[in-house]
């Protein structure tokens, strides 16, 4: 079983989505999915985690993954840079309260307009202050991956620079966000810059 952030985690894990539900049918799935060891949520800030306001005593019971930077939802603008990782990792922490870190944290897609060393750097920052337990990147190719080791690679082959680098891969988006229920048929059905 995968260990990031120091905890085991199952095979399988929850990305939390896409789902257009009341909070009472998905605590009910959160608490199902907590009961069948499905212990590695993906969230993000932006989703809310009004679970943990209702449940508290479950943030311990899970590794929490929460992507962040997203500035503008409609436009997915992204703020990578070094304040802004600060400003939005603050944000998942208060909601988690002072008991609860933040486990796995990341931007939720690369920012163009900061450079990706400059955001791990930050966000190696905040692990070395206990504000965070990992680090994560979400929708990044294995030249992002290996660019802040000082690494470089000829190949896109992210599983197998994350298998050679001992990076464990979660994925996310409530079934590839419409890929595997046919809602999108191929990757020109996605919104622009999504």
């Amino acid at each position: 079983m995968p260990i990031p952030a120091g905890k085991e985690v199952g095979n399988n894990g929850l990305g939390l989505m896409r789902a257009n539900i009341t909070d009472d049918q998905g605590f009910a799935i959160l608490k199902a999915a907590l009961a069948a060891s499905v212990n590695c949520w993906n969230g993000a800030n932006f989703y809310g985690m009004r679970y943990f306001d209702a449940f508290p005593g479950d943030a311990d019971k899970v590794v929490v993954c929460i992507k962040s930077g997203v500035v503008d939802v409609k436009t997915h603008t992204i703020d990578g840079s070094p304040h802004g990782v600060r400003k939005f990792a603050a944000n998942p922490s208060s909601i988690l309260g002072r008991s609860k870190k933040i486990d796995i944290f990341g931007i939720s897609r690369v920012d163009p307009e900061t450079p990706i060393t400059e955001n791990v750097k930050a966000l190696a920052e905040l692990v070395s202050e206990g504000c965070i337990g990992g680090i994560q990147f979400s929708e990044v190719g294995d030249e992002t991956i290996h660019q802040p080791l000082g690494h470089g690679s000829p190949s896109n082959g992210v599983a197998e620079t994350c298998s050679k680098l001992s990076i464990p891969i979660v994925a996310h988006t409530l079934l590839g966000a419409g890929m595997l229920t046919r809602k999108l048929k191929s990757p020109d059905d996605l919104p622009p810059n999504d």
